[in-house]
């Protein structure tokens, strides 16, 4: 696994698409620069797949409780919630 600093440039610097003079871009085609993009997009979105699977691993147990523990938080703020809610009624018919 390589860590890169995104604060400075990349070793590999993108090809600006308006620049002709680059290899393969002055008979490239619309469609030919959409899979190109489709590509690099897949490729992104695999890395973030990749990144939140490491943080799962190293994280599985303060995650895996805080997947158990958030339901229940959750009941605890809707029947507070509802009580208000009941109060509220309360006050405005008396």
């Amino acid at each position: 696994m390589q860590i890169q600093d995104y604060n400075q440039p990349s070793a590999q610097t993108p090809i600006d698409a308006s620049d002709n003079s680059a290899p393969g871009l002055d008979t490239a085609t619309a469609r030919d620069l959409e899979l190109a993009l489709l590509k690099a997009q897949i490729e992104h979105l695999e890395l973030v797949v990749e990144t939140a699977r490491s943080l799962m691993t190293s994280n599985q147990d303060r995650l895996l409780r805080r997947l158990h523990d958030l339901p229940r938080e959750m009941v605890a703020l809707t029947a507070r919630m509802n009580r208000l809610d009941n109060q509220k009624s309360v006050r405005i018919v008396a």
